[in-house]
């Protein structure tokens, strides 16, 4: 069970969390038709 979780934490890698964050800022916005607030 701890090797299949070290397994899936090395999948997610911070370069690919901070490449993807852009992209689900604007879905985000696109999705509610503006900025929320």
């Amino acid at each position: 069970m701890l090797s299949k979780a070290k397994y899936v934490l090395d999948a997610i890698r911070f370069e690919h969390t901070i490449f993807a964050l852009p992209f689900a800022y604007v879905s985000m916005v696109l999705a509610a038709r503006g900025w929320p607030g």
